[in-house]
């Protein structure tokens, strides 16, 4: 993937234009986002698959030791 940059853009300058407290806003542009978007989700699966192996591992440890 390639590296995502961060645009600061003046808060006014928006369509429509963003009020809070910052008087800048941080952007990425969507294609950017997308791909932050997927390789999220592809660690949050794999994540998922490591915490799985960890319990099925505690499960056979406490059964064969």
């Amino acid at each position: 993937m390639k590296e995502v940059k961060i645009y600061t853009i003046v808060s006014d300058q928006l369509s429509p234009p963003i009020t809070g407290e910052s008087f800048c806003t941080d952007m990425v542009r969507h294609s950017d986002y997308a791909d932050l978007e997927e390789k999220c989700a592809a660690l949050a699966a794999e994540n998922a698959g490591l915490k799985k192996s960890e319990v099925e591992f505690n499960e056979y440890c406490r059964r064969e030791c």
